[in-house]
């Protein structure tokens, strides 16, 4: 690294079945630096689950249909965002 105790911004990406960083990419991250931020649960959310019917009754409606994520929270690179770091 350049300098000492840099600071460092992580940004999440799911997709695939890829899941980035991973723990061991955040602890190797966390044990250089004590400035990490995460513009995102790192965590990979969970498939929502609906019944039969209402599947059916999409599939029906929709040709392609992928899941949006976000946060109503404010994630500011200068505060910590209070995420698992």
């Amino acid at each position: 690294m350049l300098t000492n105790n840099p600071h460092a911004l992580l940004t999440p990406f799911v997709r695939g079945g890829v899941s980035l960083p991973t723990r061991k990419d955040v602890s190797r991250i966390r044990e250089r630096t004590q400035y990490a931020f995460c513009t995102g649960d790192p965590t990979p959310p969970k498939p929502l689950v609906r019944s039969r019917t209402v599947e059916k009754q999409i599939k029906e409606v929709v040709k392609y249909m992928r899941p949006v994520y976000f946060s109503l929270d404010k994630s500011d690179c200068g505060e910590e965002s209070g995420l698992p770091v």
